[in-house]
């Protein structure tokens, strides 16, 4: 199955374009339309003037290296150094044992 999706993301898939438009408080108004292998912005001036650019699109490098268990425990060790450092100045969350001892008690 995975052989089939690869093959067809190869060979027939072709992505979306985008299109975005945006007016500037001056009045220009700038369209940019995304492709799969380049991005056209067309800027269009109050008094008429056009201005069309084009760019290639950048790929992300693609990360080849395979994934492993310490990766895995790095990120982890990392995330609980930094989780009480993000935690500061805010109260503490009540454990479920302090809600249940603050419930009133009934038959007594």
């Amino acid at each position: 199955m995975q052989k089939s999706l690869d093959s067809w993301l190869k060979e027939e898939w072709t992505p979306q374009t985008s299109v975005k438009t945006s007016t500037a408080s001056d009045g220009t108004v700038t369209t940019t339309k995304i492709e799969s292998d380049k991005v056209v912005t067309t800027k269009t001036a109050p008094n008429g003037t056009v201005v069309t650019t084009t760019a290639p699109v950048v790929q992300e490098p693609e990360d080849t290296t395979p994934f492993t268990l310490q990766k895995y425990v790095d990120k982890w060790k990392t995330y609980q150094e930094n989780k009480a450092k993000m935690k500061e100045g805010q109260p503490k969350e009540p454990s479920e044992i302090d809600k249940v001892n603050s419930l009133p008690v009934i038959g007594k």
